[in-house]
């Protein structure tokens, strides 16, 4: 299958890990960019994710940045692609990166009561 067009303003991934196919198991990936942020930390978020997910049993399916000068843009894509694929869950590095949005703890809540979705962070520390 090939990679969904970006439409300039957020910069969307197309990935799977392990070998899940179960429509339950699909994880997207969200994370914000910062004003200095390097190709390589964007590369190794994103390489945390595939082994993250792998190894909890899930398939990672879009990976969503959100661009600083587009913010809530790619939150938006997200929240369609998560009903639309009916994934399970969101992968992330830390909560912090829904503070664009708000109080992240607020976000993730928000997220688990009203999607139903579970809330993956890959590191434990902000």
């Amino acid at each position: 299958m090939a990679p969904p067009e970006s439409d300039g303003t957020v910069e969307t991934r197309y990935m799977t890990a392990g070998n899940a196919t179960d429509e339950s198991q699909l994880v997207h990936g969200y994370y914000r960019e910062h004003l200095f942020m390097s190709a390589r930390e964007k590369a190794d978020i994103r390489a945390r994710f595939s082994t993250y997910t792998e190894q909890k049993g899930y398939q990672l399916g879009k990976i969503f940045e959100e661009k600083v000068e587009s913010v809530p843009a790619a939150f938006g894509q997200l929240v369609d692609a998560v009903v639309s694929d009916r994934a399970a869950a969101v992968v992330v590095p830390n909560l912090a990166h829904f503070a664009v949005l708000g109080n992240p703890i607020r976000v993730r809540h928000e997220l688990r009561s009203v999607l139903q979705l579970a809330v993956l962070v890959t590191d434990q520390h902000p």
